[in-house]
């Protein structure tokens, strides 16, 4: 789902502008993270950056962006330039 359809969004990352927002695409809920890639979530930026592991997927209390699918410089506007993404484990986070 592109961000720009999230209005809220618009709101909650008031540092992107409706173009920045059409280059991000979260991760609609029920998709299976790939693990190993690395993500953010919207709604957490201040956790960071992390690997998914195994079984995890997105919920409707996320906002997943995949790395893959964000450009570096936008990648780097989200996590902060250089942050280095830690594994996320079971139970950490909701």
């Amino acid at each position: 789902m592109p961000a720009a359809d999230d209005k809220q969004l618009r709101t909650e990352l008031p540092e992107l502008d409706g173009d920045d927002l059409k280059r991000l695409s979260i991760l609609k809920a029920g998709i299976h993270l790939e693990q190993g890639s690395v993500y953010v979530d919207l709604n957490d930026r201040q956790r960071g950056p992390f690997k998914a592991i195994g079984g995890q997927e997105a919920s409707e209390d996320t906002r997943y962006v995949a790395k893959r699918d964000t450009d570096y410089e936008m990648w780097d506007r989200l996590v902060g330039q250089g942050r280095a993404a830690g594994v996320e484990r079971p139970g950490e986070h909701g």
